[in-house]
Order: structure tokens, then sequence, then C-alpha cells
């Protein structure tokens, strides 16, 4: 299952409503482009978008979501407001992977149809619903459908989903109902995204149980009610990983093929002291070396904390090897080093740059490669435990310095 942001715009800034209802607009930041170039840095690979000024008919931010679309690599969707083909059109040709459509796909079936054959599989429907009935016209009227009746009306077409939105609880911070959305899961012959009130975990877990396509998150998101390194997902055509990393105890819960990297991640847990849960599967192994140490620098960097040591530096032997790091993670991503795989020095690398970190790595002497490529993460390890512990003061000419991971 794909976990999604949603960077909804209503007069030019990134909001949240509560409900669905424009007056409850319980966050609202400046600058939507730069969320949407967050959320990317954060890990995630699907981006939904929203024009909320276009849905209720009092604006448009066409211009702002085409800039949107480009701003990262993501998988984009985008919604709000497309009630005609040029709109429809200007959006996919912008870049936009999918459009999701709501009240005219409800009205004019026939419209949605021909939509549907001239753009096969990049057209989503948009379920939204309060109370039961499925609602249209940015969720201020009642198309007096079921949810399930809508499913079935639209199982002949070629859509590449149905978004689910459980308008009454989106921005409440309240869960979903997991019956309901259970039950809407299995109705669907289309992939089906689930949305509105998901806050925890255990509920996207469930969804993906349950066999939904993707969800997308909001408000559990904006408010850090849900961690974003929570459920980070990478997805490309070579790999797929989930990663969850939270300083800890050392633990590691490695589900991977390639055991010297297994061993590797469980290294890097035990001398970091982190707590890191991983899933990785690819096809090639360069792939998948490479991913993993994106994903784990990516959701590490949501760790850091805001007076973190800052530096951390060790040296370790193994049997004849010896291996010293120094590292800085104080937002200046930069690497210097070799070890004796390529492989393995490009992962180290691929780590601190996606952790925002400084790292210099020196296998000083070994013969056994895998003696030497263990004693640089251990190094690495240690030095990090050192620069992630918190304390009153950081060894700063600039004094206090507050450690943000930059867009």
């Amino acid at each position: 299952m794909i976990v999604a942001p949603a960077v909804d715009v209503k007069g030019g800034r990134c909001v949240q409503l509560v409900g669905g209802r424009p007056e409850d607009e319980r966050v609202s930041l400046p600058d939507p482009v730069a969320m949407a170039r967050h959320w990317w840095a954060s890990g995630f690979t699907v981006l939904h978008l929203v024009d909320l000024d276009a849905a209720l008919g009092l604006g448009d931010n066409l211009e702002l979501l085409v800039e949107l679309v480009a701003a990262t690599p993501a998988v984009t969707q985008v919604g709000g407001g497309i009630r005609d083909d040029q709109r429809a059109g200007a959006l996919l040709e912008a870049g936009a992977d999918r459009i999701v459509v709501g009240t005219r796909a409800l009205d004019d079936p026939d419209w949605l149809e021909a939509l549907c054959s001239r753009h096969p599989h990049r057209v989503m429907v948009a379920a939204d619903t309060r109370d039961g009935q499925v609602l249209r016209k940015g969720w201020t009227e009642s198309t007096r459908l079921t949810i399930k009746e809508l499913l079935s009306r639209l199982a002949g077409l070629p859509l590449a989903g149905v978004l689910a939105t459980d308008v009454g609880r989106e921005g409440r911070l309240e869960g979903i109902d997991t019956r309901s959305a259970a039950e809407t899961v299995r109705s669907s012959t289309h992939p089906l995204w689930v949305s509105g009130g998901i806050t925890a975990e255990e509920e996207l877990q469930l969804l993906e149980r349950h066999g939904a396509a993707g969800a997308v998150l909001g408000m559990a998101l904006y408010t850090a009610a849900l961690s974003a390194h929570a459920v980070v997902k990478r997805e490309t055509q070579e790999t797929r990983i989930v990663c969850d990393v939270r300083k800890g105890s050392g633990e590691a819960d490695v589900a991977v093929a390639d055991r010297f990297l297994a061993h590797m991640v469980e290294t890097l847990a035990r001398y970091a002291s982190l707590d890191i849960t991983l899933e990785a599967a690819g096809d090639l192994r360069h792939h998948l070396v490479e991913d993993v140490a994106i994903t784990l620098g990516l959701a590490l960097a949501d760790e850091i904390p805001e007076r973190a040591a800052r530096y951390g530096w060790a040296v370790v032997p193994m049997d004849e090897a010896l291996a010293e790091a120094a590292i800085d993670i104080g937002g200046r991503p930069y690497y210097v080093g070799r070890t004796p795989s390529r492989l393995y020095t490009h992962f180290l690398h691929s780590f601190a740059t996606n952790l925002g970190a400084t790292l210099h790595v020196r296998v000083l002497r070994g013969s056994d490669r895998h003696h030497q490529v263990e004693a640089a993460v251990k190094a690495v390890g240690l030095a990090l435990r050192q620069a992630l512990e918190e304390g009153d003061s950081v060894f700063s000419t600039k004094g206090s310095v507050q450690l943000t991971r930059a867009d």
C-alpha cells in the first residue's frame, strides 16, 4: 500500500480543513511548493495535490498546481474542481500522473466514460462521504448515493482508482471507521485509496491487510500526530522499501534477502543505538543497497534532536582491520572516504547525504574486506550515537544550533 501526503491549496497557501468545512482551517502554511519538496525529501514518492478553491467554486490555483507537479520527481495525483476537458487536459499535459474528478463524474457519467477512454488508467474518482452519503460540489451537497452504489456504477470503467474520503472525520484526528473502510475496500473492483481521519500507524496496517491500494494523509502528518518517518516507503521501478528508524536501544528487525546488507543494517542499529525496522526487496543488489541507504538516511533525519551534540568520532578495530569515522549531523551533507567495497562506499555516501550529515570514513588497515567494511560501519554507528546525544550545549562557534533538514 502506498501512503501519500496531501498538499491542499487554498488562497495560495497550504491548508488543512476540519470536516471539509472551509471556515474551519486548522493548518495554514505560506508555501505549498516548499511543503511538496519537504514531503518528497522525507521519502514519500507519491503526492496528493488538491485545489480547494476550485473544488468550492471560490477561485483557481491552476498555475500553482502546475508548479507543484513540477516541483519534485514524485508521482502526483491532482484533484479539485476538475469539471471540464480543458482543465483535465491541462493538468495531464503539465505532467500530473493522475487526475481526481468528483462532481462532474457523479453528475455526468457519459463525460466520465469519455474522459476515461481518452486517458485510460489516469483518472481517479473522488468518493467523498459524510454520514454514509456521497457528496458533490466541494462537499456541500449530498447525491443520496451510498458509496457501494457508486462503486457498482464505476465497475466497468478503466479508472486508475477510487479515492474514498470520510469527510466527516477529516482533520479531526479521531481515527477512521475501520469496519466501514474495510468494507469499502472489499467492495471496489478498482484500486481503492482511503482518506479522512487516519491517525495511527495501526490504521494504515489494517487498510493494507484488507487490500487498500493507498492512503492519503493530511492533518495527522501536519500536526505530527503521525510521524512521517513511521510511514516512509521508498518505491522505485527497482525496489520497494518500508523503513522505521527511532532512537532506542539498538534493536533491529530486518527482512532483506541480502544477508550481508541485513548484517550491516543490524550493525549500524546496534552501534548507533537505533531501533530499525526494515523490509526491502529489489531486482539488483546495487539498487537494493543504494535505496536502503537512502531510506535509512531520510528516516533518521526526522529523529535528530533539536539540541543534539552534533559531532561524533570513533575508531574501531576488528581483528586485523581498523577503521575510523567522524560525523557532523548539522545539516551539511558531504561525504569523504573509501572502503575496499565500492558498493558499501556508495552505501555510506548515500546514507550521509540523505541524512544531511558530513561524514568522513577511513579504513586504516586490514586484509579481509568483510572485516574492513564492518569495522567502518561500526565506527560510523558509534560516531552517530555520540552525535545524536542530547545536551545543554553544542560544540559550535555559533553557539546553539537548531538542527533542521533543508528541503
